[in-house]
């Protein structure tokens, strides 16, 4: 973390301004378009982000989309599946299934009968470990 942090201290306005854009778009954010908003090539932008933040950016937009998701499913709020994939941004049911599956190794329907807490408890450590 110490690491990170260090690399976050230099890192150029636009990669903090994009994670920004990215968080607020709770990742449903075109890399093409983003570079376009912050004035940066799009190659010095992909080659800078992902050594600031560790990840490269489209794999950053996945996991604060899965976050999203995950937060909805963490709210108590009931929604169907498909009504769950347009709530965090996917564009087909597809899309959102495919991104389940990489983050939780097992399809939407399975992940949400299954025990969510161990989720939430992941994420609360997660959140202690960055702000730490």
């Amino acid at each position: 973390m110490k690491e990170q942090a260090l690399r976050a201290s230099y890192a150029p306005r636009f990669v903090s301004e994009a994670v920004s854009i990215i968080e607020e778009a709770r990742g449903d954010v075109k890399l093409r378009e983003l570079t376009k908003r912050i004035g940066t090539a799009e190659r010095t932008f992909l080659s800078r982000f992902k050594k600031v933040v560790g990840v490269p950016p489209k794999y950053f937009c996945r996991v604060t989309q899965f976050n999203y998701f995950v937060s909805v499913v963490l709210s108590g709020e009931k929604l169907p599946l498909s009504q769950l994939a347009t709530e965090a941004g996917f564009y087909d049911q597809a899309h959102f299934t495919r991104a389940v599956q990489e983050f939780v190794l097992s399809a939407p329907s399975h992940f949400l009968e299954g025990d969510v807490t161990q989720v939430s408890s992941f994420i609360r450590q997660m959140n202690e470990a960055a702000n730490t």
